[in-house]
């Protein structure tokens, strides 16, 4: 299910979003290795979050996402 999530993602998020909360790498050592300003960094973290959230609260029908849908 995770990978299916990630794959959703564009390229640049999906190794900002790997690299930020998979390895819990900081900002700054992130942008160290893509050779990114902090700022770049932060900004494409901030729309790979708000690109899983979203698939998340769709409930896009991903193998496995039921667990994840809201409940109302």
């Amino acid at each position: 299910m995770f990978e299916e999530i990630l794959s959703e993602l564009k390229e640049e998020y999906r190794q900002v979003f790997v690299l930020r909360h998979v390895q819990d790498m900081t900002v700054a050592d992130v942008a160290k290795i893509l050779g990114w300003s902090k700022g770049k960094v932060r900004t494409t973290d901030f729309r790979a979050m708000a690109k899983v959230r979203n698939v998340l609260i769709s409930g896009k029908e991903v193998q496995g996402l039921s667990e994840f849908k809201t409940q109302n």
